[in-house]
């Protein structure tokens, strides 16, 4: 017993005339009654010949022009942010530079054992004077007081 295959018939694609196809649609749409093509979708019509290229030249372009607007409001809109940003970006700015100088202090012979007495003198001295006598404790805090209050 044999199996047979089942044959399949390919038709060879014909040629179509599309000018006669052009017309023949051209004659059912005459057909047609005006109020049937009133009632049916109409294609916009084909002038528009854009490309891709300048529909994205144009959408730039839009852009580019709104980018002045866009980015005034967008500053205005979290100026709270950028000012603390600027304020941390020149803190850390300042510290930097206070420790650069710092450390090429310490490079010098004796300078940094100096600096170390001074800075233990007059703590010895500010103790001594505002922090060992109950008067001169409010003494002080009057001061603290009177600046913060200019501060304010």
């Amino acid at each position: 017993m044999t199996a047979q295959l089942p044959t399949q018939e390919y038709k060879e694609a014909e040629y179509v005339d599309s000018i006669s196809e052009i017309s023949e649609i051209s004659q059912n749409t005459a057909a047609l009654g005006s109020s049937q093509l009133a009632t049916r979708p109409m294609l916009p019509p084909a002038t528009e010949t854009e490309t891709d290229l300048e529909k994205i030249g144009a959408q730039i372009s839009d852009f580019l022009a709104e980018l002045p607007n866009n980015a005034a409001w967008f500053y205005s809109e979290y100026k709270f942010l950028f000012i603390s940003f600027g304020a941390l970006v020149a803190t850390v700015f300042a510290l930097r530079i206070m420790l650069a100088v710092v450390g090429a202090i310490n490079t010098f012979p004796l300078l940094k054992e100096s600096f170390q007495l001074i800075g233990i003198g007059y703590s010895a001295w500010f103790v001594n004077r505002y922090l060992k006598n109950e008067s001169k404790r409010k003494e002080l805090s009057g001061t603290i007081d009177s600046i913060k209050e200019e501060i304010n």
